[in-house]
């Protein structure tokens, strides 16, 4: 029997403006292998992408489809924007508030970034909202099992992704971090210290913004720069208010920063207390950074932006 596959979705809403949107998966479950035929033979591919709101679109084409998929490290798989028809037990889907139904759907055939992958089981789910956000219809969402085999290099000045095969080795300089990390089922997730105590966030490009447990903030209190409460909604619609604040001397080894977080409570989304997750990195701090996550080494390589290195 396969194991449960617990999916966590987020749409944070501030101001009528999209802050993040983010969709991630937690559970003990095996890797599933895919079949995947390469179009071509390099081993480093180049795609140029649509970053709006945060969230990057890449073009894809699911069984003759074609259309726009966000890239997101938090999403376990293929996931298809589609009101669900076959509805399973297999996975459990949780907005902010209340459960969201989801379905999953066969799918001869998917090519994108010149491969193809044949015979895969798509998560489905009514994503039809971010249509509107994306002015045009969203097909979809990339994941960690069709992410896991490469390297991924992110330049968000240049709407540019690099797909690499083998290790991170197209840079012109050393990185100015290479930060360790884990996976939490299939989601990166580094160790940070603030303000002398451990933190465990996760990599999501599909998250616009920063998250922290609210739990958090007891531990920070005073090392929070308090920030305007903002507005969180959910798949489910359900909206609330959240606490903001900014925080200087995150370390992750000998690499510091300093971002804005959004704190809600993440406790549902840990299943196991000995590698609990306490929060989400997303575009607004990935887009300070020319950005690889390198699967194969299990690193997260940070290079300065374009500008930065000319000072």
């Amino acid at each position: 029997m396969r194991q449960l596959w617990q999916i966590v979705f987020f749409i944070l809403l501030g101001s009528s403006m999209l802050h993040s949107q983010r969709s991630i998966a937690y559970l003990n479950s095996p890797v599933r292998p895919i079949n995947e035929e390469m179009v071509i033979t390099d081993n480093l591919i180049t795609l140029s992408f649509k970053l709006e709101r945060g969230m990057i679109y890449l073009e894809g084409v699911i069984d003759g489809q074609s259309g726009d998929f966000i890239l997101d490290t938090g999403a376990p798989g293929l996931v298809i924007n589609e009101i669900p028809k076959d509805i399973t037990d297999d996975y459990q889907a949780q907005s902010c508030s209340q459960g969201v139904v989801v379905g999953v759907k066969p799918v001869k055939k998917f090519s994108w970034a010149n491969r193809t992958i044949r015979n895969i089981e798509a998560i489905t789910l009514d994503l039809s909202h971010l249509d509107k956000l994306h002015d045009a219809d969203v097909e979809g969402m990339i994941g960690y099992e069709l992410l896991k085999n490469n390297t991924l290099f992110i330049d968000y000045q240049r709407n540019q992704l690099l797909l690499l095969k083998n290790r991170m080795n197209v840079a012109l300089a050393a990185p100015s971090a290479r930060i360790p990390f884990e996976l939490y089922d299939h989601l990166p997730v580094i160790e940070v210290v603030i303000a002398g105590k451990s933190f465990r966030l996760g990599i999501d490009t599909g998250a616009a913004t920063n998250l922290l447990d609210r739990a958090c903030a007891i531990h920070l209190a005073s090392t929070l720069q308090q920030r305007p409460t903002e507005e969180i909604q959910g798949l489910d619609q359900g909206i609330q208010k959240v606490e903001a604040a900014y925080l200087e001397g995150v370390k992750a080894g000998s690499f510091e920063f300093s971002s804005k977080f959004l704190f809600l409570d993440l406790s549902h989304l840990n299943m196991d207390e000995e590698s609990s997750l306490d929060g989400l990195l997303g575009y607004q701090f990935l887009s300070n950074y020319r950005v690889a996550i390198d699967y194969p080494n299990q690193e997260i390589l940070l290079w300065p932006l374009a500008e930065q290195a000319l000072r």
